[in-house]
């Protein structure tokens, strides 16, 4: 498993962003090392021999995303590649271990659902033809599987930071509300399906 954090952009704005944040480069890989082996923990099934993960940190403070592609190097078809993209912002603001914790899960999600294989390729493809609805569903069944493994609290806290910064979500994601309703449902004894 590889696991890599850096800092995006060119180098003079590495730079300007280190002398920014002090030591954060370093407590990043810890923090960010310390998070994968959490999220891990409750995605037992997901092989970690051909597993890479990148974690960058930029300066444009709108700018989160997380994304996972079949193979290891992004060319081979052998296990998975996932990239989350915070912003510096995240930092400062302490979100940032919520925003990587919840990047990791909703990539797993996928995953294990099988989004990244035969079908769900197949999905991905077929999506501009049914207006979005399958994209919808997709995204929404990764962020109950991510409610069902237990990072449903920091999913809520993560998207309430993300709608803060820019609005709202994407439509094809849940919403704070919609999120907050599906931990009420849990915590009342319901289940996400």
């Amino acid at each position: 498993m590889l696991l890599e954090v850096r800092w995006r952009g060119s180098e003079k704005m590495i730079s300007g962003l280190t002398e920014m944040v002090g030591d954060v480069e370093i407590d990043s890989q810890i923090f960010c090392k310390e998070t994968l082996q959490e999220v891990l923990q409750s995605y037992p099934e997901i092989n970690r021999d051909n597993l890479s993960i990148r974690i960058d940190i930029q300066k444009n403070p709108e700018f989160i995303e997380g994304y996972a592609l079949k193979g290891t190097d992004f060319l081979s078809s052998r296990g998975y590649s996932i990239c989350g993209i915070i912003p510096q912002r995240a930092i400062n603001d302490g979100y940032s271990q919520k925003l990587v914790k919840t990047i990791l899960s909703h990539e797993f999600a996928h995953i294990v659902n099988g989004d990244l294989d035969g079908l769900g390729i197949l999905i991905h493809a077929l999506n501009p033809l049914t207006n979005n609805m399958l994209l919808r569903w997709r995204e929404r069944k990764a962020d109950r599987e991510v409610i069902r493994r237990g990072f449903g609290k920091d999913l809520y806290e993560s998207c309430s930071y993300v709608e803060s910064i820019k609005g709202k979500r994407p439509h094809h994601y849940y919403s704070t509300s919609q999120i907050a309703e599906l931990l009420t449902k849990i915590s009342s004894g319901g289940e996400v399906r």
